[in-house]
């Protein structure tokens, strides 16, 4: 149980980092599933999707005009790792600064229990009622 509760807590305290992070700079996500879980974990700040019909390049040289850093926030499966390389490439090309410790310690923390951003909600419920029941 000690394991699940300290589990827990490393989790709540990077969707704080996260959530804080956020007022300042926005984090781009794969869909609108994702940017509804990201409001339900408490994110305030701007999120966006980055599924709208263009193509990548033309996504980031967006991003670029826009923003200086940004947090890159794809999912944690095949698609969503290499996804993730190309965009954070992309990003350095445009000479915007992506912010990859989150993405790295969610997937490392969520392990094979969540593979996706939009189930990171049911995870979280999922670890509390587990560190809660002690099973």
């Amino acid at each position: 149980m000690a394991d699940r509760k300290r589990e827990l807590d490393e989790l709540e305290k990077l969707l704080g980092r996260l959530c804080a992070a956020n007022l300042e700079s926005p984090v781009l996500v794969e869909g609108k599933r994702d940017v509804g879980a990201l409001r339900a974990l408490g994110l305030e700040g701007e999120v966006v999707k980055l599924n709208r019909g263009k193509s990548l390049v033309d996504r980031t040289d967006a991003l670029s005009r826009r923003y200086r850093q940004v947090i890159v926030l794809t999912d944690w499966d095949r698609k969503g790792v290499e996804l993730h390389d190309r965009l954070v490439r992309l990003l350095r090309d445009a000479r915007v600064e992506s912010d990859d410790f989150i993405w790295s310690r969610l997937r490392r923390l969520a392990g094979g229990g969540c593979r996706t951003v939009e189930d990171l909600p049911s995870f979280l419920a999922l670890l509390k009622e587990r560190a809660g029941s002690g099973a």
